[in-house]
């Protein structure tokens, strides 16, 4: 992952309105999990972080308040 999140870094470097926030133990579900993502994941029930809800939240009322203006 750690290449795939460098691209990213690099291609968002400089931009207006970007913010990357690392999770670093969640998955791509935002379930947090230990090794090597695998489809098995899919089965498991869990709960997603509430510091990913309330990281989610913080950026959808920013944006919702910049659009007001």
């Amino acid at each position: 992952m750690k290449d795939d999140l460098d691209v990213w870094l690099q291609g968002l470097m400089g931009r207006k309105g970007v913010t990357v926030v690392q999770f670093p133990k969640a998955d791509h579900l935002s379930l947090d999990g230990t090794g090597p993502p695998t489809p098995a994941e899919y089965q498991k029930p869990g709960h997603v972080d509430p510091k990913v809800i309330a990281t989610i939240a913080a950026c959808i009322r920013e944006i919702a308040a910049a659009s007001v203006k």
